[in-house]
């Protein structure tokens, strides 16, 4: 026999009770499964809910129960012989049912052993003493309202009245409907019975939700209104659980839908009245973040999850020590002309400035901090990647389109001619010895606080296609950029504003890093990009970032590497015109090399010694450990000689103690070392 809940309850200055189900198996016997008592077992989905995945169904509708495994004990429908639940697979032949034990009070019925599928015929129609019991009758034809709930309103004189609804023309034989009714989804389902006990006519609205296999009737107008709290969540990677708290007036019914596989609604899908709505979200297992859509009494509820970080460097907008080391790869030298942030927050900041550029290249990534901050009225950080492949000296006005503004493309508004390319000016030009060859911006503004990045490939005199809007994200996140036009590399960004110290406002001259700290400051602009997305260069990257303007036609004076004579007496101010400034007319070096990456590039045996080469990066925080092994299953890996912080070098390291045996292996560990 079924086993019922049970309740207990425990007072501590209030009453909290818990309910709880036996242990207990349903199964699905059917003509499917020539009514097998065991072939298709429910497995419990929460306190009291059973599902089923039926598959390979032939088409059109079929009849079953839901059972224990022991025919002598009740099955369910269990209103009278005879009587049948009813399904009807997809176009696939399957379909999933649900069987709840629970007794439900939410407006709806039947109340108790609800009988759900949620493959639904689509054609329903209302069925009552006051309609002439046809299940073909087009006056009483039921219209979807969303959520999976159909609804039928009319108008109905003083009376005793009785509805089911039924799929429309739909019948066992001549006797029996493929109904929903007050008990049961059955061929044999009661009928709700509700009286106008009024003097005169009154609406009536008449709902069914098959998915749940339950009716309703109301007699108020059909004015529901509804509203989530909250309305959108960001999870993380491994997934978890949340709610959703529904508002909505007494009687106005409501279904729960969700668009994508891995966000499960783990509570009642269907009901009336205010609810509270739970949910569970799986784990995502790619880099690229995802997003999907619970949809209440037609309410959308936004589900956006992270990626998994592209690899131990967790995207914050933070240089971590650990992974950056303490000694950065450029230093701002004069004070900014876009605004000292004074805020210490997170998210906003009310100016920008460019203190301190960290990286390093790591399992075939490039990371990127930009110490400082980043205004949050749509300022522009710009980067430029020099990574050895034929690029753009000076910028051509035939980029790709990305990032528009009023009309022209971010790469345009920079380029040969400016906004629509009808300007007498050059084009933005870089440094001798600097062709970009990729590009990419980031800015943030807006309410909610958001984060926006773009990207494409240039090309020498300009051309291609490969420009991407590749996204965006709200608050401080893991990277993961969401509802992008494409980012086929899995690039991430994220920005901490925190920072209040590094250069400040008060001149735009040369301001001591050792007075003024820009060198320490490891909070703002940090980037994960796949040297994929960069053409997968094997040498060092150059680097140049400015401050723009939310029109990309004004550069500030914050440049990495900086605008600077090497004098304590230089003053510098905003460079103009994005395409007329030329670079290379500017004192100082303006970019800065990442990379390339550690690699072993050669393994050379010299009479009774063995010559190991490789390459470091141009980082001065790296250190380098040559080691040996004789087998890799186990591994027992063994230093030779001492570590080395040669930078921006191949080191060559002969082992001379490998004569004695006849297999070697080599690898090279890198590690940040002389920090404090």
């Amino acid at each position: 026999m079924k086993k019922r809940l049970s309740v207990f309850c425990v007072v501590v200055a209030a009453v909290v009770c818990t309910l709880s189900a036996n242990a207990q198996t349903y199964y699905v016997a059917g003509d499917f499964n020539a009514w097998s008592t065991t072939a298709n077992v429910m497995t419990q989905i929460t306190a009291g809910v059973w599902q089923a995945s039926l598959t390979n169904l032939s088409a059109g509708q079929h009849k079953f129960k839901i059972i224990d495994g022991n025919w002598s004990d009740p099955a369910y429908p269990t209103n009278g012989n005879g009587y049948d639940s009813w399904l009807f697979p997809n176009s696939n032949g399957n379909v999933t049912v649900t069987f709840n034990a629970n007794t439900v009070a939410d407006g709806w019925y039947g109340k108790v052993d609800r009988i759900g599928v949620n493959d639904d015929p689509a054609t329903w129609t209302a069925v009552g003493n006051w309609q002439g019991g046809n299940s073909t009758n087009p006056a009483t034809a039921m219209t979807s309202i969303g959520g999976g709930v159909y609804e039928l309103s009319t108008n109905l004189p003083p009376g005793a009245y009785q509805y089911q609804a039924v799929v429309t023309g739909a019948a066992d034989g001549t006797n029996y409907w493929w109904a929903i009714g007050v008990d049961y989804r059955s061929t044999g389902a009661s009928p709700l019975l509700f009286t106008n006990a009024t003097a005169g006519p009154v609406s009536y609205h008449l709902y069914v939700n098959p998915s749940v296999g339950v009716i309703t009737v109301s007699n108020a107008a059909a004015t529901c209104t509804y509203s989530l709290s909250p309305v959108s969540v960001m999870s993380p990677p491994v997934g978890g659980t949340g709610s959703i708290i529904l508002t909505t007036a007494s009687g106005c019914a409501w279904a729960v839908t969700s668009n994508v596989p891995w966000v499960v609604i783990t509570s009642a899908t269907g009901g009336t009245g205010s609810s509270t709505i739970n949910y569970s979200v799986g784990t995502n297992t790619s880099i690229n973040g995802r997003s999907g859509t619970v949809t209440i009494a037609d309410q959308p509820f936004t589900v956006d999850q992270y990626g998994v970080p592209l690899g131990a460097v967790g995207i914050d907008g933070t240089a971590e020590t650990n992974v950056y080391g303490c000694v950065p790869l450029a230093v701002q030298a004069i004070g900014t002309s876009s605004g000292d942030s004074t805020m210490g927050q997170v998210d906003v900041a009310n100016g920008s400035e460019l203190d301190s550029a960290y990286g390093r290249i790591e399992n075939g990534v490039l990371y990127l901090v930009l110490g400082g901050n980043l205004q949050s009225d749509f300022h522009k950080l710009e980067i430029f990647f020099d990574t050895g492949a034929p690029g753009e000296n000076t910028l051509t006005n035939i980029n790709s389109n990305v990032d528009p503004y009023n009309g022209s493309s971010a790469l345009q508004i920079m380029g040969a001619g400016g906004a629509g390319g009808t300007n007498a000016t050059p084009g933005l030009t870089f440094d001798a010895g600097f062709a970009a060859s990729y590009w990419m911006d980031v800015g943030c503004g807006g309410s909610p606080w958001t984060v926006y990045a773009n990207y494409a490939q240039l090309y020498p005199g300009g051309g291609g296609s490969n420009g991407y809007y590749l996204g965006q994200t709200v608050g401080l996140t893991n990277g993961t950029l969401f509802a992008g036009t494409n980012n086929p590399f899995g690039i991430q960004a994220a920005i901490n504003n925190i920072n209040v110290g590094g250069v400040d406002a008060t001149s735009t001259c040369y301001e001591d890093p050792s007075t003024y700290g820009q060198g320490s400051v490891k909070t703002g602009i940090e980037l994960a990009i796949p040297l994929t997305a960069l053409g997968s260069p094997t040498g060092a990257v150059k680097v140049c970032a400015f401050i723009n303007a939310p029109s990309h036609d004004d550069v500030s004076d914050q440049v990495l590497g900086p605008i600077w004579d090497g004098t304590g007496l230089f003053c510098g101010n905003d460079l103009g015109e994005a395409s007329m400034v030329n670079f290379a007319n500017e004192p100082g070096q303006h970019y800065f090399l990442v990379g390339p990456e550690m690699r072993i590039t050669g393994v050379a045996k010299s009479g009774g010694n063995i010559n190991v080469t490789w390459l470091t990066e141009t980082n001065s925080n790296l250190v380098y450990q040559l080691q040996r092994t004789s087998t890799l299953t186990p591994a027992s890996w063994s230093n030779i000689g001492s570590p080395t912080n040669v930078t921006g070098l191949a080191v060559t390291q002969t082992d001379t103690s490998a004569t004695t045996n006849s297999t070697m292996f080599y690898r090279v560990l890198e590690s940040i070392g002389g920090c404090p």
